[in-house]
């Protein structure tokens, strides 16, 4: 008799054979994957935490969070590169910035000049880019003079005046000539007295002296109390150096009696002109100021200078080719000896170009010194100790292209290497304190190399992986030491 399966139980058959199969091929690819474990796993029962390994732990995510940290700060600051490129700036004016204060130069004076060598020269720059202001004997600023303006034309001379002075004298000295021994006599003698302080060797003051003579000549008759004084400070040079800091020739000061009226007269130069001048003061001496301008100013004492310094501050565009600029004693109507010219400064600032925005500014701050060489002039002090002399300064300007921020248009400025020295002058030279400036045909490209965020997360899995792996092959070592000298002791 012959046993026939039913039709289910075949199907059944065969599907168990492929489970078994496909069981087979699990189990040969899973034990195929246990060979590739690099990271096999010990049981929990055969794993055993200890004192020591608690103390490696802690010390494992210390060491970890130091690092992490120092590596966080190093990705955010990003180094600085630099490398010297040619020049390719193609603008023709470059703009000086300067904040100086000089001790014994007044305002009304003060000249700043540019000279370069396409021969382009600008006398007493002028405009609202350039102020000044007044300083006291201590160089404290006091008050505002104004913005630099063209000094006023004033008349000279009087052409009504023709004579010579050795013919006007032929009828007697009208003009006291004043020495050191009866000046304070001569001032305490008078009500008034309008006193010139002049150098024989002065064309203005040769000029002036016949119409000081009529002028005296004219008072002397009007009796108004008012009389006419010289004073030759070439042989009075303690009355006209040491006690009134005479700069210019002509001074002309006005006193009431022993008391100095400021300022000084400044207008013109003729018989009228003085006349109107001195009558008004006369008639008006009660009055304790003299106003000037929209201020009034007090009297003064004999000896005092009020504002003996200026302080300029400002801005002047210059054609950008190797040049200087100066600061100078200048007049329209006065003369000046180099014996009495004192050019000390100092300078509060000194730059070239645009001043960059707050924000580059801050990152440059941040830069090693020989990368923000901008202003190194700033804060010095350069005193003439003797006569004839005034200091020089000798700048090297480089410019300076700096990339800082990959996301936005980078700012071009300017460094600069300076070289000051004193200057002698011969007696004949007014001194003068120049910056001379040469600028260099090579730039620096200083820019910040950002890393990218792959080189970060790289760094930080090494200190992770790193840290763990070291700590863990001393917390071995120290474990197995431990207890073979246990062991030993037992």
């Amino acid at each position: 008799m012959i046993l026939r399966s039913s039709p289910g139980e075949g199907d059944q058959k065969l599907c168990c054979s492929a489970l078994l199969q496909q069981r087979l091929v699990n189990s040969v690819t899973m034990g195929a994957w246990r060979l590739l474990d690099l990271y096999p796993k010990i049981p929990t029962d055969l794993s055993q935490s200890t004192v020591m390994g608690g103390w490696f732990s802690t010390l494992t995510g210390v060491i970890m969070l130091l690092l992490f940290q120092v590596e966080l700060f190093s990705f955010m600051s990003a180094p600085i590169e630099s490398q010297v490129v040619v020049d390719n700036v193609l603008e023709t004016k470059l703009q000086i910035n300067f904040n100086m204060s000089f001790l014994d130069l007044p305002c009304e004076y003060l000249s700043v000049d540019a000279l370069d060598v396409l021969g382009s020269n600008r006398v007493n720059i002028t405009g609202k880019e350039v102020q000044k202001w007044h300083l006291d004997p201590q160089g404290v600023k006091q008050a505002f003079h104004g913005r630099n303006r063209q000094q006023r034309d004033i008349v000279q001379f009087d052409e009504a005046v023709v004579a010579s002075l050795q013919d006007l004298h032929e009828n007697g000295v009208h003009a006291a000539v004043l020495t050191e021994e009866n000046f304070d006599t001569w001032l305490l003698e008078h009500d008034f007295t309008f006193v010139a302080f002049h150098a024989p060797w002065c064309g203005w003051c040769q000029r002036l002296m016949p119409t000081l003579e009529v002028l005296a000549e004219v008072l002397e008759e009007s009796q108004r109390g008012i009389t006419v004084g010289t004073v030759d400070c070439t042989t009075q040079q303690n009355l006209c150096t040491k006690r009134f800091s005479v700069l210019a020739f002509p001074t002309l000061k006005l006193f009431n009696e022993e008391k100095l009226l400021k300022p000084d007269y400044s207008g013109d130069r003729t018989v009228q002109a003085f006349s109107t001048y001195l009558y008004s003061k006369a008639d008006g001496k009660t009055m304790k100021h003299q106003k000037r301008g929209r201020k009034e100013f007090p009297e003064v004492g004999l000896h005092d200078d009020k504002w003996p310094g200026c302080m300029v501050t400002g801005h002047i565009m210059v054609n950008r080719v190797p040049g200087n600029f100066h600061i100078e004693a200048a007049s329209k109507s006065h003369t000046f000896h180099g014996a009495t010219t004192n050019l000390s400064h100092i300078v509060h600032h000194m730059s070239f170009g645009n001043d960059p925005p707050r924000r580059t500014q801050t990152k440059i701050n941040r830069l090693t010194e020989d990368l923000r060489q901008n202003a190194p002039l700033d804060g010095n002090v350069y005193i003439a100790n003797a006569y004839h002399q005034a200091p020089h300064h000798y700048l090297r300007v480089v410019g300076s292209m700096y990339h800082l921020n990959p996301m936005k248009t980078p700012w071009h400025g300017y460094q600069m290497v300076a070289n000051s020295q004193m200057m002698l002058y011969d007696e004949e030279e007014v001194p003068e304190a120049r910056f001379s400036y040469n600028i260099s045909p090579m730039s620096v490209l200083v820019r910040s190399e950002k890393r990218p965020w792959y080189d970060f997360v790289t760094k930080v899995l090494a200190i992770v992986g790193g840290t763990f792996s070291m700590v863990g092959l001393v917390d071995a070592a120290v474990f197995r030491a431990s207890r073979k000298a246990g062991r030993q002791l037992s």
